[in-house]
């Protein structure tokens, strides 16, 4: 079983309007504040939908929980999806802006995606989840 989505009603917390949501893959699961000042509960969704097709058609793709203003923000908040046989490889990031070559485009999320990779720099193991592509495209239905 895989899903993504949102639980309860927005609320307030330190004058920022959120969102909790919820990422299940085969027994794991990870809970999340979304923002709903830059983007909209809908957007979340709509990009979610895209980024599961394209990983889905074998691209490099991602699953935005946490979108704040580019222009103003340090972070996103992202799930890196990689197509990797008949499985999916799910890598929770943060996406620092300042180390970015080109600001980062809300039109083309996907081009900030780095390679695949299964050690951070000092050679230790990513942590990652590995969930079937038939549960994805379960999830797409």
């Amino acid at each position: 079983m895989f899903n993504i989505g949102f639980r309860g009603s927005p609320f307030i917390r330190d004058e920022e309007n959120l969102l909790l949501g919820r990422l299940e893959g085969f027994g794991l699961h990870e809970d999340f504040w979304s923002p709903l000042d830059y983007w909209q509960e809908e957007q979340y969704e709509v990009q979610w939908r895209q980024g599961i097709q394209r990983v889905l058609d074998g691209k490099i793709s991602a699953l935005i929980v946490s979108m704040r203003d580019p222009e103003l923000s340090n972070f996103i908040d992202w799930w890196l999806l990689y197509a990797f046989e008949d499985q999916v490889i799910f890598q929770n990031q943060m996406l620092f802006l300042q180390n970015l070559r080109a600001p980062f485009n809300t039109d083309d999320i996907y081009t900030s995606i780095r390679p695949y990779r299964r050690h951070n720099l000092e050679g230790e193991a990513l942590s990652e989840w590995r969930v079937p592509k038939c549960a994805l495209q379960d999830f797409m239905k």
